[in-house]
């Protein structure tokens, strides 16, 4: 069974859609422009990195990138068993499913982004070397800094108020942490910072159809599988707010039977956690014709 998997925020740099079909980039990239009121085509292509790492531009042009690569992937054939995406890559991940369609996703993201830009303080920490258990045992004692992201066994996202999580910091250090490394963005992602930003969203989001997906999908919020639309946008109401609970969704999806995992879109960060969670994991990326072509030799000679 395959999983496809979207990348989220921190896979983007400029360039990233160059190399997939013009005549998909020409459709996706143009209709998105014309719902954000801005040319992402020139901006994904140009850059500058600066801007195109702001959350408010990043988001939406990541979940485009990805759903043009999954579209490239799908005129070959290709079909999930199980989706899911990291964050952002969630929305990526339900269009792929057939949950909503791509307007939806587009206006649900900017939505998103620009809550996210317009609420965002504090920082966000990765801490590689401590099990879920000793980073959530010091988290525990501090205010104002929780788990936001679980990416693998030994990689833990703490998230919070900017002086919280230094302080932070500094105790998993004394408790043995390989590396604690300050994150570049916009705010204390999945946290309660958002708790606002959540509210207005999950608004929002109330007005948007859901659809029953073509297979399970694993929203961040549980790492398991449904096929219930209301349940998926029950979860992405909470998502802001909630940790990203990456390392169960592997977990789950190896359980599953699950035994290639292919990220869709640009970057291999989840390729690299998928390893560190299950190591004899075989993982492909695809966000090119050539990357596709190798994945396709690579399921003919298997199958």
């Amino acid at each position: 069974m395959i999983a496809f998997v979207f990348p989220g925020q921190g896979s983007q740099f400029v360039g990233m859609a160059d190399e997939l079909p013009r005549s998909l980039r020409d459709r996706f990239m143009l209709r998105a422009s014309q719902i954000l009121g801005y040319n992402l085509e020139e901006l994904c292509h140009h850059g500058p990195e600066e801007k195109l790492k702001m959350t408010i531009y990043t988001q939406p042009a990541i979940v485009t990138t990805s759903i043009i690569a999954y579209e490239m992937v799908k005129e070959n054939g290709v079909v999930p068993s199980f989706v899911a995406g990291h964050s952002v890559g969630e929305y990526s991940a339900l269009y792929a499913a057939g949950v909503l369609n791509f307007d939806s996703v587009i206006r649900l993201v900017a939505k998103r982004a620009k809550l996210m830009e317009e609420y965002g303080r504090g920082t966000m920490a990765a801490v590689i070397g401590l099990s879920l258990d000793e980073v959530t045992a010091v988290v525990n004692g501090i205010d104002g800094v929780v788990v936001a992201n679980i990416n693998s066994p030994t990689q833990i996202v703490i998230s919070g108020e900017t002086e919280s999580v230094e302080r932070a910091e500094a105790e998993l250090k004394e408790k043995g942490a390989k590396r604690v490394i300050q994150l570049k963005v916009g705010g204390a992602f999945h946290s309660f910072i958002y708790e606002e930003a959540s509210e207005i969203f999950a608004e929002y989001i109330d007005s948007f159809q859901f659809q029953k997906p073509s297979c399970p999908v694993l929203p961040n919020v549980t790492g398991e599988p449904t096929t219930d639309p209301v349940r998926i946008k029950e979860c992405l109401k909470k998502q802001i707010i909630s940790p990203v609970r990456w390392s169960e969704t592997v977990i789950n999806l190896g359980e599953a039977g699950v035994k290639l995992f292919v990220e869709v879109g640009p970057g291999k960060v989840l390729s690299g956690l998928i390893k560190r969670t299950i190591y004899d994991a075989r993982t492909f990326t695809i966000c090119s014709p050539q990357e596709l072509s190798q994945f396709l030799e690579e399921l003919k000679g298997s199958s």
